[in-house]
């Protein structure tokens, strides 16, 4: 291939990225959401949706470099549920939600901040979210989130196995 083919190529390739990135396609590498391709579309979203979260400039994911600042995560509660946070996992209406127990520590072996939540009501404006793993960066280490930092509801469109 010759040298002003390969840079076709690679220009053409950054503005495709460039192109799926402000039509509201988003990759997600991370292990804490299925990885693949998502369709960012509008914020109207309901719990148990997926979610692209704005995390706030000064949060420990971003200070550590688990994501760039923008993070899929599932809707778990709205306004009026109750949720419960403790040792043994999210409970949410009374109900323990699956892979929700805190771990003590991420996988470089730092600390986790620990939330405990007792029975709190939601407010309207406000969120509960989780990833679908137990290696998820997610409510039960940020707590309770405002909906306004919900950028856009997620749909898969294209997801791969490990």
């Amino acid at each position: 291939m010759t040298r002003r083919r390969k840079t076709g190529w690679v220009i053409a390739a950054v503005v495709l990225t460039l192109a799926a990135h402000f039509g509201g396609l988003r990759f997600n590498y991370s292990r804490s959401m299925p990885r693949g391709l998502y369709w960012l579309t509008d914020r109207n979203f309901t719990v148990g949706d997926l979610v692209a979260y704005e995390l706030p400039a000064f949060d420990l994911a971003v200070e550590r470099g688990y994501t760039p600042g923008v993070i899929l995560k599932r809707v778990v509660a709205g306004a009026g549920d109750t949720v419960s946070i403790n040792r043994r996992g999210v409970f949410v209406s009374g109900q323990l939600l699956p892979h929700s127990v805190p771990r003590d520590a991420d996988g470089a072996g730092r600390l986790l901040p620990r939330i405990e939540l007792d029975g709190d009501r939601l407010r309207a404006g406000d969120v509960l979210l989780l990833g679908d793993t137990d290696k998820s960066y997610d409510s039960r280490y940020f707590g309770i989130v405002p909906a306004r930092r919900i950028v856009a509801r997620a749909i898969p469109l294209w997801l791969f196995d490990d």
